[in-house]
């Protein structure tokens, strides 16, 4: 048999196999970033299929880093028994998971201008030739 059907370790993470389901994006998040059925289904069906280890994608962590509608959120701690209640599904049908953390920076202006809100990033770039959108720059506070 394979070596990808046999179990192994990362670190202390003991995987089932050596599948690893990459991060992509999901969009099946509940509209406020929360952790829906249908987030849940998807993962879990993945770990029915086998699959060692699963990275749950682009998993905004402070709400000006999100990008996306639908994008699923760990920037608030109401969204905790939603995320172990997924984790507890995917060890359950003996899978593990890890999400993919994920803060947009001013990439983040895609999104939050239909919205109202200024992205934030690491710095101001003037008369950017790569990216139209404005953005506030963090400071050392």
């Amino acid at each position: 048999m394979s070596v990808l059907f046999e179990p192994t370790r990362i670190g202390g993470l003991e995987l089932a196999n050596r599948f690893v389901r990459s991060a992509t994006f999901e969009s099946c998040a509940e509209p406020d970033g929360g952790v829906s059925d249908r987030l849940i289904d998807l993962l879990s069906a993945l770990a029915d299929g086998g699959v060692g280890l699963i990275v749950a994608g682009v998993v905004h962590v402070h709400p000006l880093g999100r990008i996306s509608p639908r994008q699923a959120s760990m920037a608030e701690d109401r969204f905790v028994d939603a995320w172990g209640r997924l984790t507890e599904e995917v060890h359950r049908r003996g899978g593990k998971i890890a999400p993919q953390i994920f803060h947009a920076g001013r990439e983040a202006a895609l999104y939050l201008g239909y919205i109202g809100q200024e992205a934030l990033g690491p710095s101001v770039v003037p008369d950017d030739p790569y990216f139209e959108h404005t953005n506030r720059a963090l400071t050392d506070a």
